[in-house]
């Protein structure tokens, strides 16, 4: 028994170092910090990356290259720009829109949709600084879904902003949504140093054809296969029916549902924004499924109470839209709990489509 004891002491074995030399530990150094420091000085807009902050989304994510080439290659003004998430993304039927402007205006009306998936107050904030440093906007429509924001970037967010993106609000933004943005800035690195060396190659917007919006011919439960294509009449409301202020609380019930500290922040300078530019900001209600039978217009929280804004609504009590239809009718508008489908799509823009182009005549004059 000692002598093995004896025997284990003997044999004691040596760890070997992890570096040969300080010149070997120093490379690794260096090989660890770079990626870490990088995005601190790393200043996209100003390195010729504007475009390609764009292209490095891929287009499951939102219509980024769509939005891309809105921007950047086009220098006309916007007559109308529908902006927001996935809920305002399939929400509105662009081109019933353009139809009817035209014919409005009498000339060609210029409609756009900057959408994506998730909810990003923070993308859709970027979307509109970049495209009103290059273009003039008359009029913006903006939605906000209500359902939970995240702390920092939605997925589509960390795909698209980096630290140095929005200097212009770092100072105000909570420490875990700076932290979360420069963590995306670390992991995302090798494609922006990758973009300085050569361009990005997209596909055609699959959402070009449609101005930007995505028509979905899925049932509900996102079933490509049971899609059944109906076009219900829509109701036909008066302007006056569709819009208005929150003033008349009998109308609305919010669900006091809050947003996010860091995601409030780019609300509020997305509203300040719009306001700095004098472009005439209103906030349009899609209703969700589950809110079918509401006598009241539903939403997240009172935007313009909140934030001492001064803006307008539209939006119809769902009880009122949907009067005359089944419910099996109603679900085969949807493609899931919060999206319109290609019917719901039409259907619902037609029917609010006086109150949108009436704000429209309103600050046109």
């Amino acid at each position: 028994m000692s002598n093995a004891g004896s025997d284990k002491i003997k044999t004691t074995e040596f760890v070997r170092p992890a570096f040969d030399s300080y010149a070997q530990a120093g490379f690794f150094l260096l090989l660890v910090l770079v990626p870490l420091i990088v995005p601190a000085l790393l200043d996209r807009r100003n390195a010729g990356l504007e475009k390609a902050a764009y292209e490095m989304v891929p287009e499951d994510l939102g219509a980024f290259s769509f939005v891309k080439n809105e921007i950047f290659e086009k220098n006309d003004d916007l007559d109308i720009l529908f902006l927001g998430s996935s809920v305002m993304f399939a929400g509105i039927d662009a081109a019933e829109v353009r139809d009817s402007l035209n014919r409005e205006l009498g000339r060609p009306a210029k409609i756009a949709v900057f959408g994506h998936y998730f909810n990003s107050i923070d993308v859709s904030y970027v979307q509109l600084r970049d495209l009103l440093e290059h273009r003039r906007v008359k009029m913006i429509v903006y939605s906000i879904p209500r359902s939970q924001f995240t702390e920092g970037p939605s997925p589509s967010g960390v795909r698209f902003i980096r630290y140095n993106d929005v200097p212009e609000l770092t100072p105000e933004l909570p420490l875990q949504g700076k932290l979360s943005l420069y963590a995306s800035s670390v992991l995302n690195l090798p494609k922006d140093l990758l973009s300085l060396t050569r361009r990005n190659l997209e596909p055609p917007s699959p959402f070009a054809e449609d101005l930007g919006a995505d028509v979905q011919q899925m049932a509900m439960g996102r079933d490509v296969g049971k899609f059944v294509r109906i076009e219900p009449p829509p109701p036909g409301f008066e302007a006056s029916e569709l819009v208005g202020s929150t003033d008349d609380r009998s109308k609305f019930r919010f669900s006091k549902e809050t947003v996010s500290d860091y995601q409030k922040v780019f609300l509020i300078r997305l509203f300040k924004l719009a306001s700095d530019k004098k472009i005439p900001l209103v906030l349009l209600n899609i209703p969700q499924l589950h809110e079918k039978r509401s006598p009241k217009i539903i939403g997240l929280d009172d935007w313009a109470r909140e934030y001492g804004v001064e803006t307008e609504i539209i939006g119809i009590a769902p009880a009122e839209l949907f009067e005359g239809l089944a419910d099996s009718e109603i679900e085969k508008l949807y493609f899931d709990e919060r999206h319109f489908n290609q019917n719901g799509n039409e259907f619902f823009t037609r029917a609010v489509l006086p109150g949108i182009l009436e704000v429209f005549r309103q600050n046109e004059k």
